[in-house]
């Protein structure tokens, strides 16, 4: 296990003990943690696990990087090395307990998988011990059994739906025998809408247990849960880390165990700004800073998965950032896609990973120097979290945010919240006019128009529902310089622009190339573009025939609607290429011939161009009968 910018271990804020002062922690784990470069404990882990291995729950409210891994993963190893000791004293078998012994819950699977990472050195330490995986996206619920039954996995780190269908769904997994159960970024895990999934979890356990609720914030979702499944909980607070060598032992009074803390709320070695430009802007500033810092490690956020799409297609063909790495990251990848990009990022010495939020919180990613943000994110609390994938173990970092003419108030928003910022007025931008460029690549690839695109409307869609709603007004975003940074050749009809002023959108350039005649670089992918194609003007043309046919047959009566049994008629047929549509797609996904991203961006598009030529139908009938 090597030491690593905060996997647990607080980042470079340490208490004044020892790990091998604890009377509660063993000698080999204290190994363990010393092979890895931990010799202190956070004043967190200081905090925690004394509490949790003498039979007491716990409420932690601790901030990025404050070493909440190892405060839940030592006193999981300590009890599974009692409980392993116990049996071998009492005779059993090998010293086994075959039972799950702790199970810990995390909202994201790279944060699962980095948990599990951690674990592994110090289960290995207790001879015969096993801790499991179990996330989605990689493998079913039934391998996932298979894998847990055949090691005798005692230690199970997974994710909710994943972990509610091997305990609750199909009640394999035994969990009667639990002794701890340890939920991280509680917060995060309900924000997600885990609620059903976790209170089914919970039970389904043994109600003699100890349990860990570690969050960031203590929303009031986390004080009902604590409520809910905790016995008397004791509440560990670490608003702010320690600077080195500065702590002292935790005041501990009743229930109630408060870490003295600053009212800042990043580490003092993070430097925090800001930069106001247009959208059109953004990317001319993000590929100038990237050239500015050849060599270096850094995390670039944007508001949606399309934004990443988009970016990472721009920023690799454009031609000017030539010997820079760059990892797309967000939730509708692949998994396996998702976890190749990361162990890539982390294993790299220097370059770029764009991504979403899945990546902003608890991910312990080494040497990060630096982070920008593309655009704010849509919840603020995840603010404080991407930031703090940099400046951690002590070492300095800096943190870059890009706002809108119409977001300057965020500043203050941050600024009330204690988060330090100050201007960053002298980044440079690129010489190359960065929008022409990309807007060129959108005239000759359908593949990076149709992402452009998407990125734009997953962007208002998104902008919409920000939860500071009084500060990112739609109404005040400028529409057309937001178009321009997405280089679009014509701004798409959107329902949402009823209540953009049309003065907000006269600026977008566009180009005067027709989307419609942009192909697809790939042969096949445009074979089958023009085939569909073929199909709905075939299905256009049975509709028209049809509606005609109908017309002239009720003329002589004055009927000026179709017959019910043609109605019907018509709708089948809209139902039959609806559903022909959908089974060619299916089956082109099962042969691997286009990805499940693919596959629902054209099942989407399908839907909706049938919805097109209902509409048109229903138009023309209501045209009919005025007549």
């Amino acid at each position: 296990m090597a030491a690593s910018s905060g996997s647990g271990g607080g980042g470079g804020h340490q208490g004044t003990k020892c790990f091998r002062d604890f009377n509660e922690i063993s000698r080999e784990t204290a190994e363990v943690l010393s092979r890895g470069g931990f010799e202190r404990a956070s004043p967190v882990q200081e905090a925690t696990i004394p509490l949790l291995l003498s039979h007491k729950d716990v409420s932690v409210e601790a901030c990025t990087g404050s070493g909440k891994t190892f405060a839940f993963l030592v006193p999981v190893v300590e009890i599974l090395r009692k409980l392993r000791a116990e049996g071998a004293d009492s005779g059993s078998a090998g010293g086994g307990t075959n039972k799950i012994v702790a199970l810990v819950v995390s909202p994201t699977r790279e944060l699962a998988s980095q948990i599990y990472k951690v674990a592994q050195p110090l289960v290995e330490s207790v001879p015969g011990a096993c801790a499991e995986l179990v996330v989605g996206g990689s493998s079913n619920a039934e391998e996932d059994y298979s894998r847990i039954a055949s090691t005798g996995a005692e230690v199970l780190i997974g994710t909710p739906g994943r972990l509610y269908d091997l305990i609750c769904v199909s009640g394999k997994v035994n969990v009667r025998g639990l002794e701890i159960l340890v939920l991280d970024e509680a917060d995060r895990i309900l924000d997600e809408g885990f609620k059903k999934q976790i209170g089914s979890i919970l039970g389904s356990l043994p109600k003699q247990r100890r349990t860990g609720l570690f969050s960031a914030t203590q929303t009031e979702e986390v004080k009902q849960l604590a409520r809910a499944g905790l016995r008397n909980p004791f509440r560990v607070v670490v608003r702010q880390q320690f600077l080195g060598g500065q702590g002292s032992a935790p005041p501990v009074g009743g229930n109630q165990v408060k870490i003295p803390c600053a009212e800042v709320r990043v580490p003092s070695q993070l430097t925090l700004q800001y930069l106001v430009c247009s959208p059109r802007e953004k990317l001319e500033y993000l590929v100038q800073y990237l050239r500015d810092c050849p060599g270096e490690k850094g995390i670039v956020y944007l508001l949606t998965c399309a934004c990443v799409e988009f970016c990472a297609k721009a920023l690799k063909g454009c031609g000017l950032l030539d010997g820079h790495d760059i990892w797309p990251l967000h939730g509708r990848m692949k998994q396996s896609a998702r976890n190749a990009a990361l162990q890539s990022f982390e294993g790299a010495k220097s370059g770029v990973l764009l991504c979403t939020d899945v990546a902003a919180r608890g991910l312990d990613i080494p040497s990060v120097q630096w982070i920008i943000q593309l655009d704010p994110p849509q919840d603020p609390s995840f603010f404080i979290h991407r930031v703090g994938r940099t400046a951690r173990m002590g070492n300095a970092g800096r943190a870059l945010l890009f706002l809108n003419a119409n977001e300057e108030t965020y500043v203050t928003f941050l600024q009330k919240r204690k988060v330090p910022v100050t201007d960053r007025a002298e980044l440079k931008r690129c010489d190359e006019d960065l929008s022409a460029l990309v807007r060129k690549m959108n005239e000759t690839d359908r593949d990076m128009l149709d992402k452009s695109v998407r990125a734009f409307v997953t962007y208002i869609r998104a902008y919409t529902e920000h939860q500071c709603q009084y500060i990112f007004r739609l109404t005040e975003l400028d529409v057309g310089s937001l178009g321009d940074h997405f280089a679009l050749l014509r701004l798409p009809k959107m329902k949402e622009f009823k209540r953009v002023p049309s003065a907000l959108r006269d600026g977008f350039t566009g180009s005067t190339v027709d989307p419609s005649s942009v192909k697809y670089l790939d042969k096949n992918r445009e074979r089958q573009r023009k085939e569909k194609q073929r199909r709905e003007a075939e299905a256009r043309a049975k509709v028209q025939a049809e509606a005609s046919s109908s017309a002239r047959a009720g003329q002589g009566q004055g009927e000026r609607r179709l017959p019910a049994a043609r109605r019907r008629k018509v709708d089948a047929l809209q139902d039959d290429l609806e559903l022909e549509e959908d089974y060619r797609l299916f089956s082109m996904l099962r042969r691997g011939k286009i990805t499940e991203e693919e596959y629902d961006e054209r099942t989407m598009e399908s839907a909706k161009t049938i919805q097109k030529e209902m509409d048109k139908k229903r138009v023309k009938k209501k045209k009919r009968k005025r007549k």
